[in-house]
């Protein structure tokens, strides 16, 4: 919607071109696209290669685990699999290629498994299969994702304040 409304201000046409996360800043940096827009963290090693606009949004990292895992069931256990981030240790996280997730993940937990995916439907379809236990995300997308798939919840508070930008 920012994207289109942009264009239509400033009389820019506009071809909206589908792509795995990965490909987003390789594809501004080739010129295959002119801009890249949608909740790129800024780094420094990112900056070497694109140049950002103002922040458009104010976030930071959750994790994002099967509700059923954060609930006490009385009848075979007497805690929830999960009830905090440290819980996560030495389990799977999943992580969009390409994003900084996985750093995070590695930060706040070190000695999980980071498994990676090309798309967050791949890993969403992971964690609802039980291939991994929790899935590293940006909170707002995070929040987001809840809104359809109340069988998910964050777990503990997000992480990582950040901003993120267009290129």
């Amino acid at each position: 919607d920012t994207a289109v409304r942009f264009c239509e201000a400033n009389g820019y046409g506009l071809e909206i071109v589908p792509m795995n996360f990965s490909g987003v800043i390789p594809s501004v940096v080739s010129g295959k696209c002119d801009f890249g827009l949608c909740g790129i963290t800024r780094t420094a090693e990112r900056e070497e290669s694109v140049l950002f606009s103002y922040p458009n949004c104010r976030g930071g990292n959750a994790f994002v685990v099967r509700k059923a895992d954060t609930q006490l069931e009385v009848t075979h256990q007497t805690s929830a699999r999960f009830s905090k981030i440290s819980d996560l240790a030495g389990k799977r996280i999943g992580v969009t290629v390409g994003t900084t997730n996985a750093q995070t993940a590695s930060k706040f937990v070190p000695d999980a498994e980071i498994v990676y995916f090309d798309s967050r439907p791949d890993a969403l379809i992971a964690i609802k299969q039980g291939k991994i236990d929790a899935i590293c995300m940006g909170q707002n997308t995070a929040r987001f994702l809840l809104l359809e798939n109340e069988d998910l919840a964050i777990l503990g508070k997000p992480m990582v304040t950040t901003d993120t930008a267009p290129i």
